[in-house]
């Protein structure tokens, strides 16, 4: 996917039509390096997001969620 900034905020990701949900889960995930608060020190700082981190992260999460299917459907 295309993405027309480097680093986007979230509110700007939002408006592409990724869910809140979903942003506050990439940047809430350990050991991820692609999200930080533009100011740390204060909470309700905008979230920053690396647009080429984030779409790693996206596409290995897509295959992570479609492998768990998979395991389900066998399994059930």
């Amino acid at each position: 996917m295309e993405y027309p900034k480097q680093i986007m905020n979230k509110k700007e990701l939002s408006s592409m039509g990724f869910p809140e949900a979903y942003l506050m889960r990439a940047f809430s995930q350990p050991g991820q390096t692609f999200a930080w608060r533009q100011n740390p020190a204060n909470r309700t700082s905008p979230i920053l997001l690396d647009t080429a981190g984030f779409e790693r992260w996206r596409l290995d999460d897509c295959k992570t969620q479609e492998k768990a299917r998979k395991q389900r459907a066998v399994v059930a």
